[in-house]
């Protein structure tokens, strides 16, 4: 007895294989396109395995598979701009580069998203043999195993997942260890009935087909959490067995980390995984707090710098600030970084050098270089652990690259003016939350990734040199749009143009 069956509609495609032989069977599942789980049970005989292979199958069919094909919908899934155009030069530089290992690390600095796993990135990767791309993935060779990736999903298709996944899959839909096969991403293999079959105590908030799986590890799951969060104001992450039994304890990690600790689990490293300061007070404040370059702005008004703290102008002579009740020298780390709101920077030539892991809810980041500085950036990885950022400006410094910005959806204004070398802001499609972006004194030619930004309402392209602005007739909320002034001569005719079609806009 063998069957093959398939599910499709607008939201899942996937497959559902059982094959009997003899007193066991064995079932296959996942996601279509990958190798999917694969779990054999034995019974005491071949009626009795028969009898729940036939179950099953039924069970299946009734919830719409079908032998075959399957069904097929009309709704097509849309394709990121973003993966079709930059994912693949991406790859290659890392297939070419002279020192693999630190390409390697470089690429994956996503996957680290939570505190102290940047080392257990740096030692998986050291162990890295070789990179190519085969059949459209790029593989990474580590001994007797591969890691594959896939090309970068849609956000869109992933509206109900946790904005830390989001960040994840936005560089591969799928990321596996092949021959362990643990893969990072919705592979769709995992059903609430499982949940069911326990008699779970996640049955208390709501349908267990919600609960979603962002990795599978062989033929068990790690599950995100309906209501629970971590310290990083994520949904917990709890392991479930294929075997049974209820939900594990909660893992105070995102799924990137997570995933880099079971890929070196497999790989056999000697190496420590970061543990959690288990202190729920500390009473001292924070060393990063006192760093001289930087200004940190609370609630209240109040803020911090070079050892005092400020409110209207007035200092404080001691920590003695009262915040919600508490006086800060009396609140643990966390907690301070769940207050700042703000954070101006002197002198920053590297995310990095900020403590990064501390500053998850940061909202607004403003590092404007003087313009007579040596210390300037020259782009913005790092940035993208920041999820929270609402505001960032970054004047005066030499950024060439932003592709660190597309995985910061939260982004509401941007202005990187007087930087001088930017030239690519595709970055920007899937920013979809922003409405002030001000680019002057750059290298802008294209602006087409601004189209895709519906509340849009302040453009600043002054001094750039821009080839087309009719695109930007389609940003319904646009208000207003400054031009070179080197355009208006060059392009006049576009100029009248877009005044026809959008004449409520201020052009300056």
């Amino acid at each position: 007895m063998k069957h093959q069956l398939t599910y499709k509609d607008d939201k899942s495609d996937k497959f559902w294989n059982i094959e009997v032989s003899g007193e066991s069977f064995t079932v296959t599942y996942g996601k279509t396109g990958t190798a999917g789980q694969t779990q054999t049970k034995t019974f005491g005989s071949e009626e009795e395995c028969q009898k729940e292979a036939k179950k099953l199958l039924q069970e299946k069919l009734k919830k719409g598979y079908a032998e075959g094909e399957g069904q097929t919908s009309s709704v097509k899934q849309k394709t990121s701009a973003q993966t079709l155009d930059n994912f693949v030069k991406e790859w290659e530089e890392i297939v070419n580069a002279k020192d693999l290992h630190k390409a390697l690390i470089r690429h994956f600095s996503y996957l680290a998203d939570s505190p102290g796993y940047e080392k257990v990135l740096e030692a998986v990767m050291k162990e890295a043999v070789s990179a190519e791309i085969r059949s459209g993935n790029l593989v990474i060779k580590f001994g007797d195993d591969e890691l594959v990736g896939s090309r970068p999903a849609n956000g869109n298709e992933y509206k109900k997942w946790p904005q830390s996944f989001k960040t994840l899959i936005a560089q591969h839909r799928h990321l596996g260890l092949e021959s362990a096969r643990v893969t990072l991403g919705d592979t769709d293999s995992f059903e609430g009935d499982y949940l069911e079959e326990s008699d779970s105590e996640w049955l208390q908030y709501g349908d267990p087909n919600r609960v979603l799986c962002p990795i599978v590890d062989y033929s068990d799951w790690w599950l995100y959490h309906p209501k629970e969060k971590n310290s990083m104001g994520e949904p917990t992450i709890h392991f479930f067995s294929h075997e049974g039994g209820d939900v594990g304890e909660a893992n105070d990690m995102n799924a990137g980390s997570l995933f880099l600790e079971r890929v070196a689990d497999k790989l056999n490293l000697p190496i420590s995984i970061p543990q959690k300061e288990t202190t729920q007070t500390d009473v001292s404040l924070p060393s990063w707090l006192s760093l001289p370059q930087l200004e940190f702005s609370f609630e209240n008004g109040i803020y911090y710098r070079e050892g005092k703290f400020y409110q209207l102008g007035e200092s404080w002579r001691d920590n003695s600030v009262i915040i919600d009740g508490k006086t800060l020298e009396s609140l643990s780390k966390d907690e301070i970084s769940k207050i700042i709101e703000m954070t101006r920077i002197r002198e920053l030539y590297d995310i990095h050098t900020l403590p990064l892991d501390d500053l998850v809810r940061l909202e607004v980041l403003m590092a404007s270089a003087d313009p007579d500085s040596k210390k300037k950036l020259k782009n913005l990885n790092g940035i993208e652990k920041l999820l929270n950022l609402k505001h960032i400006e970054f004047l005066n410094h030499e950024i060439e690259d932003i592709s660190s910005l597309s995985q910061l959806q939260n982004l509401e204004w941007i202005d990187l003016s007087y930087n001088k070398r930017i030239s690519n802001i595709d970055a920007l499609r899937n920013c979809n939350k922003l409405e002030i972006v001000r680019f002057s004194k750059n290298k802008i030619s294209d602006i087409t990734a601004l189209k895709y930004l519906p509340k849009l309402k302040i453009i600043d392209l002054d001094d750039n040199p821009i080839k087309d602005i009719l695109c930007l007739v389609e940003c319904k909320s646009l208000k207003e749009l400054k031009l070179p002034s080197s355009f208006w001569t060059k392009k006049e005719s576009q100029v009248m143009e877009f005044q026809r079609l959008r004449p409520e806009v201020e052009i300056k």
